[in-house]
């Protein structure tokens, strides 16, 4: 996590001081953030968020190394969206590329899938 927000801190001067934070299908922004903005909402998503999933999931028993997958998910989901946003935002006018967008939630969704499959099978599997 450390590795990541150090990177995200790292390039934040690649963008622009207005960045292109939502686009619309066509890869169209159509909603900006000043940079410190940004900033935060990286923060938050990609600091923030995966310490609350971590503290809520470990306190469930039996969950509690599930937890840190889960945690580092949800890191590796933030730096994808980081990655591409500073993507598009290099671009003049900004643009979206579709394919990334679409390769760092797809990721996303079938790891989440995998990590929700692990507890299930365990909760499922007899107790000895």
């Amino acid at each position: 996590m450390l590795t990541v927000a150090v990177f995200v801190a790292a390039t934040l001067n690649d963008l622009p001081t207005t960045v292109a934070t939502h686009f619309g299908g066509l890869g169209r922004p159509n909603a900006w953030m000043s940079r410190g903005a940004y900033a935060g909402y990286m923060a938050a998503i990609g600091v923030l968020l995966p310490i609350l999933a971590v503290y809520i999931v470990s306190r469930r028993s039996g969950l509690e190394d599930a937890s840190w997958w889960l945690g580092c998910l949800l890191v590796g989901f933030a730096l994808g969206l980081h990655l591409v946003i500073r993507a598009a935002n290099r671009t003049q006018p900004p643009q979206l590329s579709t394919a990334g967008f679409l390769t760092v939630l797809g990721l996303f969704v079938v790891g989440l899938a995998t990590w929700v499959r692990g507890p299930l099978r365990k909760a499922a599997s007899p107790q000895a």
